[in-house]
């Protein structure tokens, strides 16, 4: 196996690079530089991504609108000079992504890798594939790396197919077999969605083999104990879909009761909706996942509702 660099080394020139991307900009050389580096390893874009998403939060903080209002929300303005919170909060994420065993390699052994509320975590697969594990997830490996179990969570994976040894991942009695592929899957209170990005997958019961169904990109399955149905999803909502993978939610025209919903999964500070009218009222925007409280400023401050902090729970009512 080829020496790889370390997480801690990947976090460092990554954060190198995105800070003369911010101060000084790039020539056309070092951008040439910076493309070629990340085309090297999905280790390399994961890493650039993650803190870019970090060091632009004071950016990308929402528009958000009621139901009624008909315009487009006004880009932000982005700032020619950084403040020193957003560098500190851009030094702080490479500290805590080089230490907190983003990635992690799977030793010769079945093994468990689990993640904690709001925790998310890259795991190796060898011969090119990886999963990547969003908050409170369970997933099981084989000691071949060619079959896995996802116990409950959300996973998204992406694998170099092998004719002779398909890649197999077992959910909710069902098996997703790998054929060539990049797909989702969300394993969530019985009901488990699987989403294809790119190539082809085969969703089989196991139960029932025979009955197994292809899945073309941007087909999404959902099956349940009794059924699986297919629908087409768009390309650009299964994209902001996986936002999380850069650490933010992003919401276009979503009810509250959804936004809520989504922050919840990531958090031990709730949201909470007191009421229908409210819950009702539409979000657009990109959010860091750990925002809750930045969240409930922003809506009281927009929406004119009431938000009343009650211990772990931001409460909003008109």
């Amino acid at each position: 196996m080829q020496a790889r660099k370390s997480a801690e080394d990947i976090e460092n020139i990554a954060a190198a690079w995105l800070a003369r991307c911010e101060f000084d900009g790039l020539s056309q050389k070092e951008q040439s530089e910076l493309d070629a580096w990340l085309c090297e390893a999905w280790q390399h874009r994961t890493a650039f991504w993650r803190l870019k998403a970090v060091w632009t939060e004071t950016d990308r903080f929402a528009a958000m609108r009621r139901p009624e209002r008909e315009e487009l929300p006004a880009k932000p303005r982005r700032s020619t000079l950084l403040s020193p919170l957003r560098i500190a909060t851009a030094a702080l994420a490479v500290c805590v992504l080089a230490t907190g065993g983003l990635f992690a390699g799977l030793r010769n052994s079945e093994q468990t890798i689990s993640t904690a509320l709001g925790g998310r975590q890259v795991v190796e697969l060898g011969s090119g594939s990886h999963a990547e594990l969003n908050t409170s997830t369970v997933l099981r490996v084989a000691s071949d790396d060619r079959k896995a179990w996802l116990d409950t969570g959300e996973a998204y994976f992406q694998i170099k197919h092998d004719a002779q040894h398909p890649f197999v991942v077992s959910v909710a009695g069902y098996r997703v077999v790998d054929l060539g592929t990049k797909f989702v899957i969300l394993n969530q209170s019985g009901r488990v969605k699987i989403v294809l990005l790119e190539g082809r997958a085969r969703v089989e019961p196991v139960s029932d083999p025979a009955h197994a169904t292809t899945l073309s990109p941007g087909d999404v399955a959902i099956a349940t104990a009794d059924a699986l149905s297919i629908t087409k999803e768009d390309p650009q909502r299964i994209a902001k879909a996986l936002g999380w993978r850069h650490g933010v939610l992003i919401f276009e025209h979503t009810s509250l009761a959804e936004v809520m919903a989504q922050f919840n999964r990531y958090n031990a500070e709730k949201l909470v909706i007191a009421d229908t009218d409210t819950a009702k009222l539409t979000v657009d925007g990109t959010f860091p996942v750990n925002g809750v409280s930045q969240f409930a400023t922003a809506a009281k401050a927009v929406f004119g509702v009431h938000v009343e902090r009650r211990g772990n729970e931001f409460v909003i009512s008109r």
